[in-house]
């Protein structure tokens, strides 16, 4: 995570601080890409980036995965240099309430 400092999301390193321990899980693909003005918006419900995927899902895994992440006090973020350059998804949540003192 050391390398992603300068790409940080607000308040990220404010949770950083607050927790010791943080996991973190990280998964790339080298994939068609997501242009860079549609990584936002595919975290909206029912949301696919063409017609086409909208047939394999249900547009709804990225929204519940964010969700899930900021219920947990972490987050998750969508990476992509843009199309036929693949994408990262990059998920976190602090440990520090699962670790027995």
């Amino acid at each position: 995570r050391d390398g992603d400092k300068e790409k940080q999301q607000p308040g990220e390193k404010e949770r950083e601080r607050e927790a010791a321990h943080i996991l973190v899980v990280q998964v790339k693909d080298t994939g068609k890409g997501v242009p860079p003005e549609r990584l936002g918006s595919l975290f909206c419900d029912f949301t696919h980036l063409s017609n086409e995927e909208a047939m394999a899902g249900s547009g709804l895994g990225l929204s519940l995965a964010r969700d899930i992440a900021r219920a947990m006090g972490g987050d998750c973020v969508l990476r992509s240099e843009g199309v036929d350059k693949g994408t990262s998804f990059l998920f976190w949540v602090p440990l520090d309430a699962a670790i027995p003192e």
